[in-house]
């Protein structure tokens, strides 16, 4: 017995470092040795914002950091892309941007979520067309990654990741959503990232506010297949992106993504999670965009929406961090609505949404 607890014993805490790197030993074989699942960690609070940043140069991004943190919000999420990590091989590893931008924020005083994401074209499930948006073929090797960025990330004080982004879709998990690969890695990242940092919070990729069908599923059909398929215990959280746009959330109905936050948690309970939270770590409104039928909103509705998610949002018992996505316009140029989620415009000057946004969460 003293024997086979020893050999568990370094397995579980297999982890060669050289050159910087930490690789993780077959986090497969250690979660089957017993991984820590099912372990309550302590609820999380407060506002952030979801938001991409590697482009910035180190001047803007200080001061893109300056302006957030002047909202008044603690966390920020962003990913870590394992394409851009490692674009042509297991082997090689490019950290520069991630590095960077990790030390600037949190030299801000930021709370950092990492998403995992994005499959390089070596690691990318077969019969994509875009493999950054493609499921990894071998979840067990997007678990090894998942451990080698919480190793990596732990000396600067990181200890929050999202396991992928909007799995549920098809768009997001090419080529079509699959619960149980998403379950399989899950178990992996899980178990990776807890052998590293025990204190580590693990939570499942944020829904798309999507119907089921066509290989979509809808984030409370999500959930309840994520518990169909073994995933009970191997998170800390759920994650949710309950877009409303071009509704507000108080016009909310049980259907739509909104509505269906309170369903999610229902099921979560129902599986002996409710003591844990739901995060919603993207949540915004476009204000500009191909004039498509309620494709944006005005101004003055995305600031209403604001106002509305923040104060609905406190309201519930299980209510984890809440991300506005984005803090800036990507740009002007109307061919997509993607460039106007921000609370700023490009110039940086305030949106009605700015104002009615912080004043919401820096209410008691």
């Amino acid at each position: 017995m003293r024997a086979r607890n020893l050999i568990a014993a370094v397995v579980m805490a297999a982890f060669i470092v050289t050159a910087g790197v930490v690789d993780v030993v077959n986090p497969e074989f250690a979660f089957r040795l017993g991984a820590p699942a099912g372990q309550t960690v302590a609820p999380s609070s407060g506002y952030g914002f979801a938001s991409g940043l590697t482009s910035l140069s180190a001047a803007d991004l200080d001061q893109r950091l300056n302006d957030m943190k002047a909202t008044g919000v603690r966390w920020i999420r962003y990913d870590v892309s394992w394409a851009s990590v490692q674009p042509d091989s297991a082997k090689t590893y490019n950290w520069a941007d991630y590095d960077r931008v990790t030390k600037a924020a949190r030299a801000h005083g930021f709370t950092v979520l990492m998403i995992i994401d994005f499959a390089p074209p070596w690691a990318a499930a077969k019969g994509c067309q875009d493999a950054a948006l493609c499921a990894p073929a071998d979840p067990l090797e997007y678990g090894k990654f998942a451990g080698i960025v919480a190793a990596r990330y732990k000396s600067y004080g990181v200890t929050d990741f999202e396991i992928w982004n909007e799995p549920n879709i098809n768009f997001r998990f090419e080529p079509s959503g699959n619960p149980a690969l998403y379950v399989r890695m899950l178990k992996d990242s899980y178990a990776a990232i807890k052998r590293v940092n025990a204190k580590a919070v693990v939570i499942t990729g944020g829904t798309s506010p999507s119907g089921t069908s066509g290989g979509n599923y809808s984030p409370q059909d999500f959930v309840s297949a994520l518990y169909a398929n073994g995933a009970g215990g191997w998170f800390d959280a759920v994650a949710a992106h309950p877009y409303t746009s071009p509704s507000t959330p108080s016009q909310a109905t049980p259907d739509d993504a909104w509505g269906q936050l309170t369903t999610v948690h229902n099921i979560m309970a129902q599986h002996g999670d409710g003591s844990k939270q739901i995060w919603i770590t993207e949540f915004g409104a476009p204000t500009n965009g191909p004039n498509q039928p309620n494709d944006h909103v005005s101004e003055a509705v995305q600031a209403q929406i604001a106002t509305e998610a923040v104060m609905l949002w406190r309201s519930y018992p299980w209510a984890g961090p809440m991300f506005w996505y984005d803090f800036q316009d990507d740009g002007v140029t109307t061919d997509t609505n993607e460039n106007f989620y921000g609370l700023t415009r490009p110039d940086g000057s305030h949106k009605p949404a700015y104002d009615a946004f912080v004043t919401a969460t820096r209410q008691p």
